[in-house]
């Protein structure tokens, strides 16, 4: 790279789901969701105009969607999105391939916006001392992206968030899931715990959040938000 990076910066790249197709050798395989193509392609553009230091992809799998295991490869949304970075970068005088790869971060722990930041944090993150991160997802969806990695990430960290141009953005089915789990964000988790407070999300994440621990209250809480949201799309 042109330039010496005194503190490092990483681009987080959220999910948005994968899709069985047929490779080269015929195998059904997993590849992005085309609206994750376009945040790949924009953190790969990015990194090589040497914007950050790393691409982090994050993301298990949809639980309203599942997964199907005969599929061959990887099974996950980090890993696919991996893959698929590699797949596209073109080895240039900064960086071989190889050189690459070592740049690419991922956390297959997640399986929301929240599991996002918080497991982006833990694995990838903390264990580097990076503190300047750029997020990036779809328009439809920067909001409520916003509130929880400002939420969960805290003041310590620089954050900027970049929203892909998506023909999601004026469906009103996901507005409308958008407002609901903005709206929860906003009165249920920031109101109660302080920005950063990695001990009472991490409680949180263990005892109340439906998706990780299964508890009565937040199954009762998510029921809800489905009900008021009609919700058809992934949580």
């Amino acid at each position: 790279m042109s330039e010496t990076r005194l503190e490092k910066k990483a681009a987080i790249v959220l999910g948005g789901g994968i899709k069985i197709v047929k490779d080269m050798n015929d195998q059904r395989v997993y590849e992005p969701e085309e609206q994750v193509k376009d945040r790949l392609d924009k953190a790969l553009d990015l990194f090589i105009a040497n914007k950050f230091d790393y691409i982090v992809t994050t993301g298990n799998y949809s639980k309203r969607v599942g997964i199907d295991k005969t599929v061959h490869g990887p099974k996950n949304e980090a890993e696919v999105g991996k893959k698929y970075l590699l797949q596209n970068f073109i080895s240039s005088t900064h960086f071989t391939i190889k050189q690459f790869e070592e740049r690419i971060l991922f956390e297959s722990r997640s399986f929301d916006t929240i599991g996002n930041a918080w497991f982006a944090k833990q694995d990838c993150l903390l264990p580097r001392g990076i503190k300047e991160c750029v997020v990036i997802t779809s328009d439809y969806h920067l909001e409520r992206s916003k509130l929880c990695f400002d939420w969960v990430l805290g003041p310590g960290y620089k954050i900027d968030y970049i929203g892909i141009e998506s023909e999601l953005k004026d469906n009103q089915e996901r507005k409308k899931v958008e407002d609901v789990f903005s709206r929860f964000m906003r009165e249920a988790l920031i109101n109660a715990i302080p920005a950063g407070d990695d001990p009472q999300i991490e409680k949180f994440m263990k005892t109340e959040h439906l998706v990780y621990c299964l508890s009565k209250r937040s199954e009762a809480q998510f029921n809800a938000c489905m009900e008021t949201a009609a919700i058809t799309t992934g949580y």
